[in-house]
């Protein structure tokens, strides 16, 4: 199909085989009592091998260095939104309790109708009734991780007083779209974000602006460009902080937003224009550049 880039395709064909894996993890978890049952460590620690897979998904798992343990958390997360039907084997019901099984965890949402995985299914996948494990997995969804450091993935807050291991285990939106369309989409405006993407046509010769602001507007582009370099300085790295933040003031119709738009394309960053009436913020601004 022509209209199948080949990042979406490199990410299809490895996920069908990660998802093949998740799938003989829960079966050998939920089978790990029968006779002659395959142990579920040697299924967990034998993931399928990405080396030389140049697809976003293996590029995200290499840059973090992920273990088993944590490439099996963030297919978890993703299964509802790929292929939610291979969760459905948790929704049996216990026979003798005619509900489900405390230990798979799991919530219903309000329109899928299927099984939403929590970070108590995450633990009953990799530890089963094994405390200790399961006490060595707790730092998965700690701050200091990776996964909350880098916005991969997180637990929705539970309910006040009910166990924190049983907030749904939700990926980030930016990585979604990292793993399924291979690239980041665009935020639309929306009650979450309230802030439409600015364009423009004109390019930076097409401003007229005076000689002072335009050496103010060199230091922002400055900044942009080098902003890694100097956050890795051993020395300035511990006295700046990251981001950079500006304000352009002036009568209406002096040009700020089409100042801010042309920076914006120069750099190659998005614009933003933010609804103040939707933020309550201390900051005050139109424009940001992202």
């Amino acid at each position: 199909m022509g209209y199948l880039t080949a990042k979406i395709k490199a990410n299809a064909e490895t996920l069908h085989k990660e998802l093949d894996w998740l799938q003989s993890v829960i079966e050998a978890r939920l089978n790990e009592h029968e006779p002659e049952a395959v142990s579920v460590d040697t299924v967990l620690q034998a993931p399928p091998p990405l080396e030389n897979n140049r697809s976003t998904y293996a590029d995200i798992i290499r840059e973090h260095r992920m273990n088993p343990a944590e490439r099996l958390i963030m297919l978890l997360a993703l299964t509802p939104h790929i292929r939610p039907q291979l969760l459905d084997i948790f929704l049996q019901p216990n026979p003798v309790l005619k509900r489900g099984y405390t230990e798979f965890g799991g919530i219903q949402g309000k329109t899928h109708s299927g099984f939403l995985p929590t970070g108590e299914t995450a633990f009953y996948l990799l530890a089963g009734d094994d405390l200790g494990v399961r006490f060595a997995c707790q730092h998965l969804f700690d701050r200091d991780h990776f996964f909350a450091q880098d916005n991969l993935l997180g637990l929705e807050s539970a309910a006040e007083g009910e166990p924190r291991i049983s907030g749904q285990l939700v990926l980030s939106d930016e990585v979604l779209d990292l793993l399924t369309a291979g690239e980041r989409r665009k935020p639309d405006f929306s009650r979450d974000f309230p802030a439409r993407l600015l364009t423009t046509a004109m390019e930076p010769e097409d401003l007229v602006l005076s000689w002072e602001t335009l050496d103010q507007l060199k230091e922002l582009e400055a900044w942009i460009a080098y902003e890694q370099v100097l956050m890795t300085d051993p020395c300035l790295g511990k006295r700046l902080r990251p981001g950079y933040k500006c304000l352009f003031y002036g009568p209406s119709g002096t040009g700020k937003t089409i100042t801010a738009s042309v920076l914006g394309k120069k750099v190659g960053k998005d614009v933003y224009r933010i609804d103040l009436s939707s933020v309550v913020s201390k900051y005050i601004g139109e424009e940001s550049v992202r």
